[in-house]
């Protein structure tokens, strides 16, 4: 089996390959009946198979679906144009394991149009695509509906001008981008970034894989991603069932990086089944401790979110 081991931007995905399976590109009467309740009114199934369906809408267009299969928890939405399913166009969403939304919006040829809306458990962020970049005010609400920030963007890159709120409806900052380049910012209060439990998202110095002292903050957040990689490729597997049923995708898992650099808390948000999301959690809670995030100085509890990508070749 090869490997793939890629760093995209500010995520880290890893890759693993194997051969072909021709499992994932057919349909099976077997599982022709595994999700014929949660089939779209007036649809045609097309396809089927232990965790996605393909079926063709009355207005001619096609849904592809795919599924938590251990517990049938739909957790993709797409619809396409071709039964090739190379072209999204129309509605699209997605959803935790556990059935909680996590994002809603329409394609256009492939691109992200129009509004979309993100949840997680702290709230909402809401704006607008115009051909796959985000454009206009972005805004992110609490889950009270309370305000906390206010962005613009143009051509996919923060631009103009931008405010904060705390949760009391107090703003905190406020300035402006110039094509993704802080021009101008205003602090009037310190912002507290964290939930209920004193948990920061984002902090001063994020916490970091270890091994890679003494250098300057960019090689260091290299040098971290790099032995944080080396160590998921020397450890994880490739679960059995999960090749052979041909089950591909993005897994997150979510850990919390306490002050002493332990992880803990180790949550999968999306699993694809049940071999691959053990895997993960497994892991995850074998990592070695971390350089804890800072704040102020100090260190603090962050909470961390690890997308992984598996897919077969």
């Amino acid at each position: 089996m090869k490997n793939l081991i890629s760093i995209l931007s500010l995520t880290l995905l890893w890759v693993l390959f194997s051969p072909t399976n021709v499992a994932r590109c057919q349909s099976s009467k077997k599982f022709a009946g595994k999700y014929a309740d949660q089939l779209e009114p007036g649809s045609k199934l097309t396809q089927s198979w232990y965790h996605f369906t393909v079926e063709r809408t009355k207005d001619g267009a096609y849904v592809h679906k795919l599924y938590y299969p251990d517990t049938r928890q739909i957790t993709q939405y797409n619809t396409y144009s071709d039964d090739k399913l190379k072209r999204k166009n129309g509605l699209s969403k997605t959803w935790s394991d556990k059935g909680e939304l996590q994002s809603q919006g329409h394609y256009k040829n492939d691109l992200r149009e129009g509004e979309w809306k993100y949840f997680n458990s702290n709230g909402i962020r809401t704006g607008r695509y115009e051909k796959g970049e985000e454009e206009g005010i972005w805004v992110t609400k609490d889950s009270s509906g309370q305000l906390l920030t206010e962005y613009n963007y143009q051509a996919g890159k923060l631009h103009g001008p931008f405010k904060e709120w705390d949760g009391e409806g107090e703003m905190i900052r406020e300035g402006s981008y110039d094509k993704g380049e802080l021009a101008f910012e205003k602090k009037y209060k310190e912002s507290k970034s964290t939930d209920f439990d004193g948990i920061f998202k984002m902090v001063e110095e994020q916490p970091r894989f270890p091994g890679c002292d003494n250098l300057d903050s960019l090689a260091q957040k290299k040098c971290s991603d790099e032995k944080m990689l080396t160590f998921i490729y020397g450890t994880i597997k490739y679960p059995a069932k999960a090749r052979k049923m041909g089950i591909e995708g993005m897994a997150i898992v979510k850990f919390i990086v306490e002050k002493d650099g332990r992880v803990s808390n180790v949550e999968v948000v999306r699993g694809l089944c049940d071999e691959i999301a053990n895997e993960c959690k497994r892991v995850v809670e074998m990592m070695p401790d971390w350089v804890p995030g800072m704040q102020h100085g100090k260190p603090v509890r962050v909470q961390f979110n690890l997308p992984v990508k598996f897919k077969l070749e």
